[in-house]
């Protein structure tokens, strides 16, 4: 079964609270960042509805960051790509340069958007029947 990789871009936000009641927000921070998970699914429909999926269950909140509070949102999906493991990942694991899992275009990353489903790398470089059927 084919592995893919998904992109999600995450939003974090820590809050600090005033210690009495109301509890208003005193200050907040937020900083963005990519997370990237590996799943198998079977073609690349498959595989975009199960990062779909994924987007509510990585949304998190706790106290464990700088502030009283912090908030974990998953803002979209940043890319979605099909990942080609060798025969013999151990030994590519053990080359000079690694395995290479693949690019991100800086360029679009500091625009911290979401893509359309036609954006998504796994999607937009596809030719000949795999790209009639995608459409």
């Amino acid at each position: 079964m084919p592995l893919y990789v998904a992109h999600f871009i995450m939003k974090e936000e820590n809050l600090w609270l005033n210690n009495q009641p109301p509890y208003q927000v005193l200050r907040s921070e937020e900083h963005h960042f990519l997370a990237l998970h590996m799943f198998a699914a079977g073609d690349p429909e498959a595989a975009y509805s199960r990062a779909l999926d994924m987007l509510p269950g990585l949304s998190n909140a706790n106290h464990e960051g700088p502030g009283d509070r912090t908030h974990f949102e998953a803002v979209g999906i940043f890319d979605l790509d099909e990942v080609f493991v060798a025969e013999d990942l151990s030994t590519n694991l053990n080359d000079i340069y690694g395995v290479d899992i693949g690019v991100l275009d800086i360029e679009e990353l500091l625009h911290k958007r979401s893509r359309a489903k036609h954006e998504l790398r796994l999607f937009k470089y596809q030719t000949g029947v795999a790209a009639t059927v995608a459409s």
